[in-house]
């Protein structure tokens, strides 16, 4: 139960080994204290600096799975793997009621994340009028209450429509469907809660300050999903609690702040120490220092040809 009149709340489950920037990870929740983020996982944290406001809820992957049938007793669920986690975010208000009791808001998130300064991006929010905040399934907050606590029934009312953006000529799949199915209907996004909200028009703040990234088995170089345009040489900065794009345009230094990054499962070395300020390159997080035009320019510029070479070492080694 939320003792500390915090208003915001959200829940990630997360396996298998921690990403190499963890610790850089946390230090962004630290700066966003007005957030409780709740980490279900069977990964020790001992010896990582975990701030008050990460609460780690010890539990297996089966310990999951088995929470999650309790929950749904009528049906036989299926989640044969972590990533199928992925649909049951839209019934995490309801799977773990018990953890975001006293919130005005339950949410998800994803890892492959930093955080920058979130709260700074919400509108003016004292009566709770959003029912959703951000639009994503790397993080999304969903008004504590009924009927959005079990935000997944009301998908129903949308069944058999079609999906959205990547899942064009998919159709909508009822809750029943997507829960006892292996297969990912990504209900959390354009499969499910997108086309919902859009069906009934409420309140949702869906503005898109954040950076998506291309995965990095498409590209080495950051390539922003929903910025294409702010690509060019595309990097970032994390400065004591604020995150900042820069990239260039008519070879000038744009500077940007942003409410989070999402990496989208890159594999990153970790090449400081500082976790107050550091320099984010596609390909590590480094000591911070002012980004300068050679600097971008060499760093930040597109590898297609080193990509495909690595690629194709990848297949041969496999």
């Amino acid at each position: 139960m939320n003792s500390s009149n915090t208003q915001y709340s959200a829940l990630c489950c997360y396996f298998g080994q921690w990403p190499s920037y963890f610790q850089l990870w946390l230090n962004s929740c630290r700066y966003n204290q007005a957030i409780t983020f709740f980490l279900v996982t069977d990964i020790s944290t001992e010896g990582y600096d975990v701030p008050e406001n990460v609460h780690v809820v010890m539990m297996s992957f089966e310990e999951v799975r088995t929470l999650v049938q309790q929950k749904f007793p009528e049906l036989k669920v299926s989640v044969d793997r972590p990533y199928k986690l992925c649909d049951f975010k839209t019934a995490y208000g309801h799977i773990f009621s018990h953890l975001f009791e006293g919130y005005a808001y339950w949410g998800f998130y994803d890892i492959d994340t930093i955080w920058g300064d979130i709260c700074k991006f919400i509108p003016e929010n004292a009566d709770n009028q959003w029912v959703r905040i951000f639009p994503c399934g790397h993080l999304s907050f969903i008004r504590n209450e009924a009927p959005w606590h079990h935000i997944y029934e009301l998908v129903n009312e949308v069944a058999g429509t079609p999906c959205r953006n990547n899942m064009e000529g998919k159709q909508v799949a009822t809750w029943q469907e997507c829960f006892s199915s292996p297969m990912s209907h990504y209900y959390d996004e354009e499969g499910g809660l997108e086309p919902l909200l859009s069906h009934l028009g409420v309140a949702q703040y869906g503005a898109v300050d954040f950076d998506n990234i291309m995965p990095p088995w498409r590209f080495n170089h950051f390539l922003c999903i929903n910025f294409p345009e702010k690509s060019n040489h595309l990097v970032y900065s994390f400065e004591q609690g604020h995150l900042y794009r820069h990239y260039l345009h008519e070879k000038q230094i744009v500077r940007e702040e942003i409410s989070y990054l999402h990496i989208s499962k890159r594999q990153m070395q970790v090449c400081t120490y500082d976790r107050e300020r550091f320099i984010i390159y596609p390909n590590r997080f480094a000591a911070w220092k002012p980004w300068t035009l050679c600097r971008i320019r060499l760093h930040g510029r597109k590898r297609f040809l080193g990509h495909f070479i690595q690629r194709i070492i990848n297949r041969i080694s496999k």
